[in-house]
């Protein structure tokens, strides 16, 4: 998928945040992992079984960005935000701002970390529709062997034939809904990376606390 969103991530972090700290994408992002990568989410099952039991509702559950340091108050929480206590602007300027600016820099991170809901979304959904799916006994390879076995002047060929098509067909669709998650579980990885740039830009480059993100997404109803 094309995103807008993470152009203009990319666009920002080029202007002066080239370099994300050690350990950054274990952060805020990192919060929708897919389980099956044994990076499940919090409140999540971190089932690796593929069977799509990562919840939807991951949004609400941020892990840190590897501080530990947490706000004890409300005014330590305004004073780690500095910048980022911008989030409080409202609706209609977060949709108008300069994406230089800083109420700007917050709305791509908000933006960013809706299309990571979105793919976590998309992905859950794909694993749970492979789950579903009877894993095939066979390969299309062998499957055609045995159509290329059949006797066409046998009494039964045509039942034969039509259930060895059956077989192969559901062979692909099966196929095609494993390719569907690997392709998913992509555009999640990337995400989740353009994620984290907006929010180190959002930040000022500074990794916050776990209650800060926790905060912050709050605020913008993440």
């Amino acid at each position: 998928m094309v995103r807008k969103t993470s152009a203009a991530i990319v666009a920002l972090v080029a202007l002066g945040f080239t370099a994300m700290p050690t350990g950054f994408l274990g952060g805020a992002g990192a919060a929708y992992a897919d389980s099956t990568h044994g990076n499940s989410h919090a409140g999540g099952n971190g089932n690796g079984n593929g069977s799509g039991n990562t919840p939807a509702s991951a949004s609400a559950n941020v892990t840190g960005q590897g501080n530990s340091t947490t706000p004890t108050n409300h005014g330590a929480l305004a004073s780690e935000l500095k910048g980022l206590n911008a989030v409080h602007a409202n609706a209609n300027a977060l949709e108008h701002a300069s994406p230089n600016s800083q109420v700007g820099r917050i709305a791509l991170y908000r933006d960013a970390a809706r299309e990571t809901i979105a793919a976590q979304t998309a992905l859950d959904q794909a694993k749970a529709d492979l789950a579903a799916m009877p894993v095939p006994a066979r390969t299309i390879d062998e499957i055609n062997a045995d159509i290329a076995a059949l006797d066409p002047n046998a009494p039964d060929y045509a039942t034969a034939l039509a259930a060895l098509k059956a077989e192969q067909e559901a062979v692909r669709d099966y196929n095609q809904a494993k390719a569907a998650v690997t392709a998913v579980r992509h555009t999640l990885t990337a995400d989740q990376a353009a994620e984290n740039a907006a929010l180190l830009v959002a930040s000022g480059g500074r990794v916050l606390s776990d209650a800060a993100i926790a905060y912050v997404r709050q605020v913008l109803g993440l």
